[in-house]
């Protein structure tokens, strides 16, 4: 049994000194007609194909000069009496309705895009999603100084019928260079069976490790609404995570494929299907989080990501936060309360811990003092050492 884990430690990597940071927006594109709108926010680029299902197509960390998203790759093969075929490259992330065979890169029409030194967004919409007569609308979103990107997206039936519906959540990124990432997946235990697909049953919750190239495939049962991806050198620092702002019912699931042949990893969540009748919509949000210290993560509070090194318990914010306190617990018992000093995004905070604390020998959980609670779940490594 460990003893008084916790005291007060203090380890706060300061970013940037300027926090000064304004929103701006450019076009490129990327084939003839095939914009790509540009969005920086001083610590963030992201970038936006219209032509290609509104994905966000790239992103990039700024102050590193380090991009998470692999170049976007567009083609048009031209057929003499049939329409012409648009292929692009398996990047970015992207939203899809689970159970449609196409995987769609229709263009979406841009409405809005709004550009102002506080925030920026760009508003699109496709009659025909993925070719079915679904209706999609998407909005992508950042503000300046922060380190996420907004997604609102919804589906609207546009059959005359009822009709039930699973957004599914699509993210190819790479943290790792020239390897395959990590992929962070939240997994409840004791659940072998998912809506009749079988899932990877853990004996408890836990954080799942992805990696091991003999499970090219893995689907899970989710514990929380988000997945993450790390590196896979153990050297290589960032954290993206992917979150929906769903309540994880029974049918939801996660899911992670990888290839066999290169470092192509994903990560995907199957949200519950929704029924919607005729000209009835469902709208979600989601938003993708870069925390470029942390090596990993077990929780996602808030817009703060935490984490567990060896001797410390590490938050990064991905926005700026102010002062507030934490809670530790072990079990049902409080092991100790902390005052957190306002931070900006991407500063970090280290709790100190006893140096024989690795995390993976018991479970801990905490508590803001806005009563908003978080568990950091053992790791399950994929990885056979």
């Amino acid at each position: 049994m460990i003893k008084r884990i916790f005291f007060a430690g203090l380890g706060v990597l300061l970013l940037n000194g300027c926090t000064a940071y304004q929103c701006s927006m450019s076009k490129g594109f990327i084939g003839p007609d095939v914009p790509e709108y540009i969005f920086s926010n001083g610590l963030i680029r992201i970038k936006v194909a219209s032509g290609i299902a509104g994905i966000v197509s790239g992103f990039e960390y700024l102050p590193e000069k380090k991009q998470l998203f692999e170049p976007l790759i567009y083609k048009v093969e031209k057929h003499d009496l049939l329409p012409d075929s648009v292929h692009a490259s398996v990047t970015g992330g992207r939203e899809l309705v689970w159970g449609v065979g196409n995987f769609g890169n229709a263009k979406m029409t841009v409405h809005r895009v709004h550009v102002e030194p506080a925030k920026t967004f760009i508003e699109m919409s496709t009659r025909f999603f993925q070719g079915e007569n679904i209706e999609a609308r998407k909005r992508v979103e950042i503000h300046s100084g922060t380190l996420l990107v907004d997604v609102t997206f919804t589906i609207v039936n546009r059959n005359k019928k009822m009709q039930k519906m699973s957004l599914w959540k699509h993210l190819t990124a790479r943290i790792t260079p020239e390897k395959r990432d990590t992929i962070l997946i939240p997994a409840r235990g004791g659940i072998d069976r998912v809506a009749g697909k079988a899932v990877l049953e853990m004996d408890e919750d836990v954080i799942y490790h992805d990696f091991a190239p003999e499970h090219q495939a893995v689907f899970m049962a989710p514990l929380a609404p988000w997945m993450g991806r790390c590196s896979s050198d153990g050297v290589n620092r960032g954290t993206l995570v992917m979150s929906c702002d769903e309540m994880l019912g029974p049918e939801a699931f996660f899911y992670s494929w990888k290839s066999p042949v290169n470092p192509l990893h994903t990560a995907e969540m199957v949200l519950p299907g929704c029924e919607l009748p005729y000209r009835g919509s469902k709208t979600y949000r989601i938003r993708y989080y870069f925390f470029p210290h942390l090596k990993a993560i077990r929780a996602l509070s808030g817009t703060t990501g935490i984490d567990i090194e060896p001797g410390f318990v590490v938050l990064e914010n991905a926005v700026d936060v102010p002062a507030r306190s934490l809670t530790l617990f072990c079990g049902k018992k409080a092991i100790g309360s902390y005052r957190i000093p306002a931070l900006a995004a991407g500063e970090v905070y280290r709790i100190a811990v006893d140096t024989g604390f690795t995390g993976n020998d018991i479970s801990l959980s905490g508590q803001w003092d806005n009563k908003e609670k978080f568990n950091l779940p053992k790791i399950k490594e994929s990885v056979k050492k």
